[in-house]
């Protein structure tokens, strides 16, 4: 994480790790762990709509934009964002500072079909100097037979610096108003026509 008072510049990220912690693929037992789910629209029952909500909220997944972006500016190296692809979060603390940190994709879905449902879900870990330590999930899903299409997060943490751990309460209550924030502004994505 930097303390930034410019632009930012993704190159600074992609020879930046995962944390060691990461790589061992087990969940630490002191993480925490959040999921998050919300219906956000109804569309026609069958295949997701060209321009509907659904499609939409999969744009806003696979560019990324889950966070509102007059909080957090998002820098990437291709859309759709693809396994492996680095990803810079500038985050808006007071104008014009921002902190700077990445995460890497981990896994994409894209349009897949099980059961009926249709799902794309983008899978990420943070690097090394992100505020905490771990990996997020964010997908939306639509079930063809009722039409409804509804948006999931899901998380496991720990605090990935020495202040993130010194703050610990405050960490977490920050973690949990971003992914309502995230939730919300994905819905307003939903009803965006």
């Amino acid at each position: 994480m930097r303390l930034l008072f410019g632009q930012a510049d993704l190159a600074e990220l992609l020879k930046l790790q995962p944390s060691p912690l990461l790589s061992k693929r087990r969940l630490p037992s002191s993480a925490h762990r959040d999921v998050a789910e919300r219906p956000v629209a109804k569309e026609r029952n069958g295949d997701p709509e060209v321009e509907g909500a659904f499609s939409r909220i999969e744009r806003a997944i696979l560019r990324f934009e889950v966070y509102d972006p007059t909080r957090v500016k998002t820098l990437l190296e291709r859309y759709p964002v693809q396994e492996g692809d680095t990803v810079g979060l500038q985050w808006l603390v007071a104008p014009p500072t921002t902190l700077f940190f990445g995460v890497r994709v981990i896994g994409v879905v894209n349009r897949q079909v099980n059961d009926g449902r249709f799902k794309t879900s983008v899978q990420y870990h943070t690097l090394e100097g992100h505020p905490v330590t771990g990996e997020e999930t964010w997908s939306v899903e639509k079930d063809a037979k009722t039409g409804i299409v509804k948006v999931t997060f899901g998380s496991w943490s720990v605090p990935g610096t020495p202040l993130t751990s010194l703050l610990g309460p405050l960490t977490r209550m920050m973690q949990r108003d971003s992914t309502a924030a995230c939730l919300n502004w994905l819905e307003s994505r939903a009803a965006k026509s």
